[in-house]
């Protein structure tokens, strides 16, 4: 009879996003509501100060755009992906034992093992492998069914954190009133730059919150853009998605990233600077920097100096939507 063993540590931290407070604040949100509709949809509505000047905007989500978007999905959680592997392994061991192999699978903790004992040791090895593809297929299928990736920041450091591209993605579809809504208030409705800068001082405007404490959220510090729209808060990395859906839904062969610093998030956009905006070269193009997360107000091309030295230290990851 010959054994083969293999062991596989299941264990990840989710990537936490918590952005500082700034220290000025020219903008804010003087108006919010939102409202259910006779066909089953919601009317959202917005105002906000910059400065002198005002603006509002409104627009609607029929049911079916409602019932497209994806909901913030809940926190990570190991011990259930661990539950998730080892009830498809036990039921592949069953399999297995039609075929007069014997599969012990055994969960410790984070830990998930297996070992199989067989008449021959290709037949072993064979069920290892098999065992093994059918571990990487359920925590794939996980990831996916809650809206996970796997992620390796600059100090090479493993993470799992919230598939932003696939939020957006699914999301587009869903929002394209709010571009619409957008291009309305828009002297030129094909000018990327006035779009930009539009989208992201109504982000900027909605109150900031780091959607860690279960009383605001899931705590999982992050909200898919249909929650955020509806519970009116939002924090760096929930507001870049969002953002970065609209501009997607806008200009689809626009070049988006969101560029991933310690603790903060904000986008990098192929629209051309002017004067001294900062960018960020991706991919050998300078992509113009912007900050939607609030709650102070930033022009396009201008982040704050934390943010400017981690960017200039290279402590960034992009991600491209």
């Amino acid at each position: 009879m010959q054994t083969s063993f293999y062991k596989v540590l299941l264990t990840s931290v989710i990537l936490a996003m918590s952005l500082c407070t700034f220290a000025y604040n020219q903008l804010e949100q003087t108006g919010f509501s939102k409202r259910s509709t006779r066909d089953g949809g919601m009317q959202f509505a917005y105002k906000w100060r910059l400065g002198d000047e005002n603006y509002s905007l409104s627009f609607d989500l029929n049911q079916a755009q409602i019932v497209s978007l994806p909901l913030t999905a809940p926190r990570f959680n190991n011990k259930m992906l661990n539950r998730e592997v080892e009830v498809a392994l036990k039921r592949h061991a069953v399999l297995l034992a039609e075929r007069g192999i014997k599969a012990t699978v055994k969960r410790q903790a984070r830990e998930i093992s297996y070992s199989v004992s067989a008449t021959t040791q290709s037949s072993a090895d064979l069920a290892i492998r098999e065992l093994q593809g059918i571990s990487e297929t359920s925590t794939q299928e996980f990831y996916e069914r809650y809206y996970l990736v796997n992620f390796t920041d600059h100090l090479n450091r493993n993470f799992v954190q919230n598939d932003y591209v696939k939020y957006a993605n699914e999301s587009a579809e869903g929002l394209q009133p709010i571009v619409e809504a957008i291009k309305a208030l828009q002297r030129n409705s094909t000018d990327k730059r006035e779009f930009t800068a539009l989208a992201m001082t109504w982000l900027q405007s909605i109150p900031y919150n780091d959607l860690l404490s279960r009383s605001d959220s899931n705590g999982a510090g992050f909200f898919a853009p249909i929650d955020l729209l509806r519970r009116n808060k939002g924090d760096c990395d929930s507001k870049s998605t969002l953002l970065a859906t609209l501009l997607k839904a806008y200009d689809p062969t626009l070049a988006v990233y969101m560029v991933l610093l310690p603790q903060h998030a904000l986008l990098a956009v192929d629209i051309p600077a002017q004067n001294n905006e900062q960018t960020l070269l991706v991919n050998g193009k300078d992509m113009l920097l912007i900050e939607p997360t609030g709650p102070a107000y930033f022009a396009k091309g201008k982040v704050d100096d934390k943010s400017a030295l981690a960017i200039l230290n290279r402590q960034y990851e992009t991600l491209e939507f």
